[in-house]
């Protein structure tokens, strides 16, 4: 037992400064879409590849402190951490169940599906925190197709929205799937099973855990969302109901 954790120490080490450096390399996109005033965020990378390849509670970690630090450069990007955080989720699932390596289609709907959380949850913050689209390009482009084909502003708007993300989330999965192909396999599992602290689970014992959760018990990784969302909805909720007000 000594043994392994001793084996573990520099795994943890090494998975600390991933960490670090999908943080900066969050931080830094973000930084650059917002001087260059240009209409994505790519503030995932990090926290799509740190999930990948360390697991849940890694990738929350760090978004988390991405959104912490990009709200010293944008004032609303910590309202976003929840759109992060349920990335996160979808991520750990994608990659958990190893759904990159049964089908191509696969991948198509994790794009979608991330695509639509960002794109659709974030076009609701923007509504209530700013009171429009947070980017020229989205309401220039509502605009046209009111003008065009008689769309309401807001819809226009999501549909830009989601475009944009697709592009967006497109380019992080894009660079999370490189970034796995750089670190060795090897590397990758261990990283990964450094979650446990211990020995990987063998098959009987993961047959033996979902037993558990089809009776009915939550997963760690819904137990630790759940919470994030009932803090971030308690901590704002107040901000939300004044910024709804002021909108509708």
């Amino acid at each position: 037992m000594i043994a392994d954790k001793n084996k573990e120490r520099p795994i943890k080490r090494k998975r600390r400064i991933y960490m670090g450096v999908a943080i900066l390399v969050n931080v830094g996109m973000c930084a650059l879409m917002h001087l260059f005033s240009i209409p994505l965020y790519l503030d995932c990378i990090g926290t799509m590849a740190v999930t990948a390849t360390c697991g849940i509670v890694p990738g929350l970690i760090v978004a988390v402190l991405t959104h912490l630090f990009c709200g010293i450069i944008q004032k609303n990007a910590v309202y976003y951490m929840l759109i992060s955080t349920l990335i996160v989720v979808t991520t750990f699932i994608y990659i958990r169940e190893k759904f990159y390596e049964k089908s191509k289609v696969y991948l198509v709907l994790y794009l979608l599906v991330i695509t639509a959380i960002s794109g659709g949850i974030g076009t609701v913050f923007q509504l209530v925190l700013l009171g429009d689209f947070q980017f020229e390009t989205v309401r220039q482009t509502a605009a046209v197709l009111n003008e065009t084909t008689g769309m309401p502003l807001i819809l226009g708007g999501l549909i830009t929205n989601l475009g944009l993300n697709l592009v967006d989330k497109g380019l992080s999965t894009m660079a999370m799937g490189i970034i796995l192909y750089l670190i060795p396999k090897e590397k990758r599992k261990a990283m990964w099973n450094a979650n446990w602290q211990m020995t990987p689970l063998s098959k009987e014992e993961i047959r033996a855990q979902e037993r558990l959760r089809d009776k009915g018990e939550l997963s760690v990784r819904i137990k630790i969302t759940a919470l994030m969302i009932f803090l971030f909805f308690i901590h704002y909720h107040r901000y939300f109901v004044a910024q709804c007000q002021t909108v509708f």
